[in-house]
C-alpha cells in the first residue's frame, strides 16, 4: 500500500486522482484536531477507518497551522496511518512552496527514519521547473509571479533554499541535474523535464524519503507499478449526468482568468459577497445551462497581503453556504472545487470524510465520490494555481462524464 501525507484536500486528491488513473484502488481521508482521523458517521467517534485501498491519501490539514503544530501533527498522522503498514510513503507539498513545507518534511522523515529527503515540487508538465536552484512559472521566477502576492503565504524569493527558510535541523542543499543525491539531508534537485524526474525516482531508496509534487509522484508510481504484479480492475461506476456547480474560493485562479475561462464556455459566474449570496440566480442559471460558478471574486485589496491566515476561513463561509443550498436545491450531481482550503470547507459542512477515488483521466484532478451516503455528487478538486483542464469544459458542455 502507499501513504500519500498531503497538507490539504486538493493535493490529496489530485495524487489519488493520479493511481486511480492507472488502475490502482485509491481513497482520500480526512483528518481534524490534534491528528485524529474524522469520525465515523455511524459511531460519532473518533477512529482510523479501515481500508483495502492500493493507495491511501490523507488530507492532514497542515498548511494554515503553525510550523510547530504542522510538524507535531504529521507525526500523529503518521503514528496512526504507520498501523497500515505502508510499503511506499509520499509527503505531497504545494507545488510552489506554500505553507509548512521545510517543517513537515523534517518532522515526517525523522518520524519514518530516513535520513535523506529528495524533495522535487517542479512540475515540468505544468512549465513549473527548477534551474540553478531557482524556481520558475512558465519561464518567470516564482518572486515574479501571482504567487508573490498570495494573501496566506507570499512567495517572495525564486531561490528554493532561501524560499524553505533558515530554520531546520536538516541540511539543505540544492542540486544540479547531473549531479547524484548525497546520502544525508533536505535535497532539492533542479527539474526541468519528465526524464530528470525519471532519474531522480531511481535515486528513491529505503533511506530515503520522496517528496514534492504531482510529477515526481507520477514517476515514482510508474516505477512502483513496473516492479509489481498489479491485478486489473475495472473503473468504478460514475453517477448519471446532471447540473453541475463550480465552487471557486482561490484568490489565485481568479487572479488567473478563471472567470474569463468559465464565460468563454458558457458558464455563467456569480461573484458572492457576505450579503448577497444569490442563491436563487445561481439555481435559475443551473435550470438554463446545467451549469453555474459562484466565486468570492477578489477577496483581497493589495494591502493585505499579509491578512492573517483566520480571514480566509471568514471569507468563504458565505460561498460555501451557498453552495451547500445550491446542493440541496438544485439537485447537483458534479461539483467542481477550486483550492484546497474551499474544498476542505465544503466536504466538513457536508461531513463528508472518506472518498474513493474514481479513475478520471485529466491531469491534476481528482473526482471523489463519498464513501458515507449513497446519493452524493462527484466532487472534482484541484489545486486553485492551476486552471481546469479542457476536457473539463467539454464534458460540461456535453454534459456527460468521461472516465
Amino acid at each position: 500500500m502507499i501513504l500519500i501525507l498531503a497538507d490539504d484536500l486538493s493535493g490529496a486528491a489530485e495524487l489519488a486522482g493520479i493511481a486511480a488513473s492507472r488502475g490502482l484502488k485509491a481513497e482520500v481521508q480526512v483528518t481534524v484536531g490534534p491528528g485524529l482521523f474524522l469520525k465515523a458517521p455511524s459511531a460519532g467517534l473518533q477512529t482510523e477507518p479501515s481500508s483495502s485501498a492500493d493507495v491511501i491519501a490523507i488530507d492532514t490539514q497542515t498548511r494554515s497551522l503553525s510550523p510547530e503544530a504542522a510538524a507535531a501533527k504529521i507525526r500523529s498522522v503518521y503514528e496512526q496511518a504507520a498501523r497500515l503498514r505502508p510499503e511506499f510513503i509520499y509527503k505531497k507539498t504545494d507545488s510552489v512552496l506554500r505553507g509548512n513545507v521545510r517543517a513537515e518534511l523534517e518532522a515526517l522523515a525523522q518520524a519514518v527514519g530516513r535520513e535523506r529527503i529528495i524533495f522535487i515540487p517542479a512540475n515540468p508538465s505544468k512549465d513549473r521547473c527548477i534551474r540553478d536552484g531557482r524556481y520558475f512559472v512558465h519561464d518567470r521566477p516564482l518572486d515574479q509571479t501571482v504567487f508573490a502576492s498570495d494573501p496566506d503565504h507570499p512567495q517572495r524569493c525564486a531561490d528554493v533554499v532561501q524560499a524553505l527558510g533558515q530554520v531546520g535541523s536538516c541540511t539543505l542543499r540544492s542540486i544540479r541535474v547531473h549531479e547524484t543525491s548525497p546520502p544525508h539531508g533536505l535535497i532539492i534537485p533542479d527539474a526541468h523535464s519528465q526524464r530528470d524526474l525519471n532519474g531522480r525516482a531511481g535515486e528513491v531508496d529505503g533511506q530515503t524519503l520522496a517528496a514534492g509534487a504531482a510529477d515526481f509522484f507520477a514517476a515514482l508510481l510508474d516505477r512502483w507499478c513496473e516492479q509489481r504484479t498489479l491485478p486489473q480492475r475495472p473503473n468504478i461506476p460514475t453517477t448519471s449526468p446532471g447540473p453541475a456547480l463550480f465552487v471557486c474560493g482561490s484568490p489565485a485562479a481568479w487572479h488567473q482568468g478563471i472567470r474569463q475561462q468559465a464565460e468563454s464556455h458558457g458558464v455563467n459566474v456569480l461573484s458572492l459577497r457576505a450579503k448577497d449570496r444569490r442563491v436563487h440566480e445561481a439555481i435559475a442559471s443551473l435550470r438554463a445551462s446545467g451549469a453555474v460558478m459562484i466565486a468570492l471574486g477578489q477577496p483581497h485589496r493589495p494591502d493585505q497581503e499579509t491578512a492573517s491566515s483566520s480571514q480566509p476561513a471568514a471569507l468563504l463561509e458565505p460561498l460555501i453556504d451557498a453552495a451547500v443550498k445550491i446542493m440541496r436545491q438544485g439537485d447537483i450531481r458534479q461539483v467542481f472545487v477550486e483550492g484546497g482550503a474551499t474544498a476542505t470547507a465544503l466536504m466538513e459542512r457536508m461531513n463528508w470524510s472518506r472518498f474513493e477515488v474514481v479513475p478520471f483521466d485529466l491531469l491534476g484532478v481528482g473526482c471523489l465520490k463519498p464513501i458515507q451516503t449513497d446519493e452524493t455528487p462527484l466532487v472534482f478538486a484541484k489545486p486553485g494555481s492551476y486552471p481546469w483542464p479542457e476536457g473539463v469544459w467539454k464534458q460540461i458542455s456535453k454534459q456527460e462524464i468521461v472516465s
